[in-house]
């Protein structure tokens, strides 16, 4: 490709990086990234941003498969050339919540040890014979002698009499802030530099800050690091791990991200153990990075998962690769509605923009390329909904995931504490597929369910009875979903005030309730049609048809409650608050410093308010232990 039509290329990237990216032939995108990498390495010129940079030879990869491009390590020098005593390669990246972290994980069991990924140019010092020689790394097998920069750069030394050790040649934020002004950067600082034929008094300004000792040999990382460490090097931040996931190793990139004294660009995983050295990027270790931004970011989507909802309507939610925006580690998004990832071809492979401002939830802002492979819709049997606009289930009471969700949505709504997802999935693995089945459940039963023992089972044995004891029909209504979408309990009390205990229908019930305020006739018409079910649905569980609601007797009402100030999380009970009230309780709607008791919906709640009571020493009673005391 010759320099013009290069150019052109860079300019459409600079313009419309996504569309330009999609649109490039394998040629094109191989001499792109070789053109980038000479600018980048020989120049010190960043065309476009290093996250750019990744994709494209990502999509490389993606598009054409094996690339020798796409594995070629930094760029052959232009200067004096010389063939580097060690292969210096460069690290295979793992992006966040890749499944290849698993395998990994898998294959290289035990400690691992994990330093800074420092943003500088990569080096070797060599000393044999009491004589030192530095190199650039070039492209991992031809690089530079850069020994005239030894007496001018902070570089320690190890005391043995020959060693071969891997380093950045970097400049600290600290040194760089003092002559930053007209300058492109800190790394293209180091590499112009580098560059030079002669020294300046620039190079005074270099750090070599070591990572790997390569002589002596048979050294693990951690040794390594400790060999370095009692030497006169500056050395990389680093620390040993028993055991990492996604989320420590994103808490460690922003942690080492803020703190440290050098531009990083991620951070290196190396198993703890011994290994050859190769020709090629070690298996052992990887480089881990993550797009970081403050408000907005953007970033590739990994796939698009579908949820189905207690109605039986499919709900998509992105799932891309991490980002961290405003200090937040983000990778899931909604996905809005099925049409919405039908228009935007959403899929893997897809790029989009995400925002995240003050306490806004983050969001799509933009789609800026669909996926390849086009939009990734349900993987079941579906249906569009009358509006075209969302995804509906053709098998609505078969389905597994359906049938969790009704479960779970209704103990949820019944009040059925330490019965979450966890739970719901066990006792459905175990046959515990309808309502009637949960309603049902006794200890004798729940200890059968894997993952139960005598102290679980009995707390949820004892959360379903009581659950049972306190619901009125209303608590039936809402958690059955026989009353369909956008029902709550609001609407839900108001209608049932026109509906008579036996639960029959009739017209007069459907003109009553659609005079009630936020009730319509078509609305009240539909709720009618569904008292039959509902009645049936009662039967069927063997509970009368309007049983009697909580009963909160208050003892007495001499106001003894009048000092204390009460705020109830994760539950909203009338009858408790009413008679916290009559015994003379203020009631808070936010945590502040005069609250005085906390009453929680059941133990599972944990949340800021209940962290904020505990460090202030705020007693904190479930629903259940405060009615006793309402009571006592």
């Amino acid at each position: 490709m010759n320099a013009a039509e290069q150019s052109h290329i860079i300019r459409a990237l600079k313009a419309d990086f996504f569309s330009t990216m999609n649109a490039l032939t394998k040629k094109q995108l191989e001499s792109t990234i070789q053109y980038l990498s000479d600018m980048y390495y020989n120049e010190g010129a960043n065309l476009i941003s290093d996250e750019e940079f990744d994709r494209l030879r990502e999509t490389l990869l993606r598009k054409f498969g094996h690339s020798k491009v796409a594995e070629e390590v930094g760029a052959e020098p232009k200067g004096d050339k010389v063939k580097l005593p060690f292969y210096l390669g460069s690290m295979d990246k793992i992006k966040p919540d890749r499944n290849n972290l698993d395998a990994w994980l898998r294959k290289y069991k035990g400690s691992v040890c994990i330093s800074e990924k420092l943003d500088g140019m990569s080096a070797l010092v060599i000393k044999k014979g009491g004589k030192r020689t530095l190199y650039s790394r070039g492209n991992g097998t031809i690089g530079q002698d850069l020994s005239r920069m030894l007496e001018h750069i902070h570089i320690g030394d190890l005391d043995l009499e020959t060693y071969a050790v891997r380093g950045e040649l970097i400049i600290s934020k600290e040194n760089y802030a003092k002559v930053a002004e007209g300058r492109r950067g800190a790394r293209q600082m180091v590499t112009g530099i580098a560059n030079q034929k002669g020294v300046s008094k620039e190079m005074a300004l270099i750090d070599f800050v070591a990572y790997e000792v390569i002589v002596p040999e048979g050294l693990k990382p951690v040794d390594q690091f400790k060999l370095l460490s009692k030497s006169s090097f500056l050395v990389a931040s680093h620390a040993a791990f028993e055991a990492i996931n996604m989320e420590i190793l994103g808490e460690l990139l922003t942690k080492r991200k803020r703190e440290s004294k050098y531009e990083i660009d991620g951070i290196i995983v190396a198993h703890d153990a011994v290994y050859p050295r190769k020709h090629t990027n070690p298996e052992h270790a990887f480089a881990f990075k993550m797009a970081f931004a403050e408000q907005e970011a953007i970033t590739e989507v990994l796939e698009v998962q579908w949820n189905v909802s207690k109605d039986g309507y499919l709900k998509p939610t992105l799932r891309f690769e991490p980002v961290n925006i405003g200090g937040s580690i983000i990778q899931f998004a909604t996905g809005f509605n099925a049409a919405w990832i039908e228009k935007n071809g959403m899929g893997p492979g897809a790029y989009v923009e995400i925002i995240r401002s003050g306490d806004v939830i983050p969001h799509v802002k933009s789609v800026k390329s669909p996926s390849p492979s086009g939009p990734q819709m349900p993987p079941v049997k579906w249906q569009w909904n009358k509006t075209h606009v969302d995804a509906v289930l053709e098998d609505v009471e078969e389905n597994p995931d359906m049938q969790k969700s009704v479960l779970l949505h209704f103990a949820d709504k019944f009040g059925i504490a330490f019965c979450g997802e966890g739970t719901i999935i066990r006792l459905y693995a175990a046959g515990i597929k309808t309502i009637p089945d949960l309603l049902r459940l006794n200890k004798e039963a729940i200890l059968k369910v894997e993952g139960f023992k005598e102290a679980s089972a009995a707390k949820l044995a004892a959360a379903i009875t009581e659950a049972k004891a306190k619901a009125t029909r209303v608590e039936y209504a809402v958690g059955s979903g026989i009353f369909g979408r956008g029902v709550g309990v609001k609407k839900i009390e108001q209608a049932f005030k026109h509906v008579p205990s036996n639960l029959e229908a009739s017209a007069q019930i459907v003109d009553n309730i659609a005079k009630t305020p936020g009730w319509s006739k078509e609305a009240a018409i539909a709720f009618v049609e569904h008292l039959p079910l509902f009645k049936k649905f009662m039967e069927h569980l063997g509970v009368a048809a309007s049983p009697s609601p909580i009963k909160v007797v208050v003892a007495n009402e001499n106001k003894r409650m009048a000092k204390e100030v009460i705020l109830f999380t994760g539950f909203h009970p009338k009858e408790l608050e009413e008679a916290a009230k009559a015994q003379g309780a203020t009631i808070a709607d936010t945590f502040t410093s005069k609250v005085t008791i906390l009453v929680v919906k059941d133990e599972n709640v944990d949340n800021e308010k209940t962290k904020k009571a505990a460090a202030k020493g705020i007693p904190k009673f479930t629903g259940a232990q405060f009615l006793k005391i309402l009571n006592e």
